[in-house]
């Protein structure tokens, strides 16, 4: 059986190799881009909860804020040594940025001290992003690059794109608070909230354009300083052939902490089944109560307490059984009721406990393909289709070398093209205005 190739298992491969002598890097940058982005009354509940203890903290100072410094809009944050012409940095140019980083990490203000150096490390990341921005648009020009109207349009339904995800997390919160809004009128709350959030930080539709654009012109540029850049085939062989001996290693040395899904179309170990599952579950309180016990070692009172609570699901369990039994489709009960958000096959591999040791064991006791059987783990009942043994064929292999090279020759472009970034950053060598972006 040939299950989906992913994007995942490439980058997943990557971050393997990173590990090895191959020590092949991520390409990703500084990049300013942030739109492209019960209770129980039983015995064993009451001992659970006991568990759970907060730990006493003292309050961190206050630190200086500098959303609020009142530090005038037109100061120079940052101006190249070179003397170059409309390249200097605001503070306004910053501090949209910057609010708008605090208003989508959720941070209320930047003066709780218990946030203080991450506050400090993502205003050093702001200014140095917005400096490239500067840089990287000058030598755009500089090497006659223009954007095309198609990829301006591209750049536009990415930001929109980006928007609308915003706005979609945004309805979600707002029903959460208010479930008699209808859907109409969450629309227009998510609308108007989104707006304000631009306001505050006095950013435009524009910005957020631009923030985009730059990306494209990294890549526009990357691909001309790289374009002599190879990687071939026979060199992703070797490197694949590093990555599947890694995850042997890897899966022989712990099986029940291997997650074989992320690599499915690089290798995958002999006996691993592809299931299809439908999730009966407990309730969030259950679930944290049961965790709760078994962090205390109390797997016996974990265990009783949740053959207490299958009753709380059974009905629910029996109805969608019956229906199995009566043959209906299971892919469509498995839409239909399925409560752990995924409806697609997935692999278990032999050993492993990542989806809980009794789901493991179900499966590979069921004998053949296209049998039922259920588990009873801490999520609920998860009942579970055996749809085949699993490999990876030589074709599915071929593709993720393929899919590797082109992502290792994108990073031999990116290795040049970072290179070239330092010069740049050298000519220009950017002064910084540490004490009004609170850097010092």
């Amino acid at each position: 059986m040939k299950l989906t190739k992913t994007l995942a298992a490439v980058t997943a491969a990557a971050v393997i190799l990173s590990s090895t002598a191959c020590s092949i890097k991520s390409t990703s940058s500084t990049d300013s881009s942030a739109v492209t982005a019960e209770s129980s009354g039983t015995e064993s509940s009451s001992a659970a909860e006991s568990t759970a203890q907060s730990a006493e903290t003292s309050e961190p100072e206050p630190v200086p804020s500098i959303a609020e410094s009142g530090t005038a809009a037109d100061a120079v944050a940052a101006s190249p040594s070179n003397g170059a012409e409309g390249m200097d940095i605001t503070f306004g140019d910053f501090l949209r940025e910057y609010k708008y980083f605090l208003e989508r990490s959720g941070y209320e203000n930047d003066t709780d001290g218990s946030n203080a150096d991450t506050i400090k490390q993502a205003r050093q990341q702001i200014i140095d992003a917005i400096i490239e921005d500067r840089i990287v648009r000058a030598k755009f020009a500089d090497y006659g690059m223009t954007l095309s109207d198609e990829e301006e349009a591209d750049i536009h339904s990415q930001v929109e794109s980006g928007i609308e995800s915003i706005k979609t997390t945004l309805k979600s919160t707002l029903a959460s608070a208010d479930d008699a809004l209808t859907d109409e009128e969450l629309t227009a709350q998510a609308e108007e909230k989104f707006q304000k959030i631009l306001d505050d930080c006095g950013l435009t539709m524009d910005n957020l354009y631009a923030w985009q654009e730059i990306t494209a012109m990294k890549q526009k540029l990357t691909d001309e300083i790289g374009k002599d850049a190879v990687y071939s085939y026979e060199q992703a062989e070797e490197q694949m052939s590093t990555l599947i001996d890694s995850l042997k290693s890897q899966y022989e040395s712990d099986p029940a902490a291997f997650y074989g899904q992320t690599y499915a179309n690089i290798w995958i170990p002999e006996g691993s089944r592809a299931v299809k599952g439908i999730l009966v579950g407990f309730n969030s309180t259950v679930y944290s109560l049961m965790q709760q016990l078994r962090s205390a070692n109390r797997n016996d009172d974990a265990d009783e307490y949740r053959q207490d609570k299958l009753a709380d699901i059974q009905d629910r369990y029996d109805e969608i059984m019956a229906k199995i039994d009566a043959g209906e489709d299971f892919d469509k009960l498995m839409e239909e009721y399925g409560e752990d958000g995924g409806n697609g096959t997935f692999l278990v591999t032999p050993g492993t406990e990542v989806y809980g040791k009794e789901f493991e064991e179900c499966v590979m006791s069921i004998e053949n393909p296209g049998d039922v059987a259920t588990a009873v783990t801490d999520f609920g009942y998860y009942i579970v289709k055996y749809v085949d043994e699993v490999s990876v064929n030589a074709d599915t292999l071929k593709a993720s070398t393929e899919d590797l090279q082109a992502y290792l020759l994108e990073n031999e472009k990116s290795k040049l093209y970072n290179a070239e970034y330092e010069k740049w950053k050298n000519e220009y060598s950017y002064q910084i205005n540490s004490e009004i972006l609170g850097l010092d």
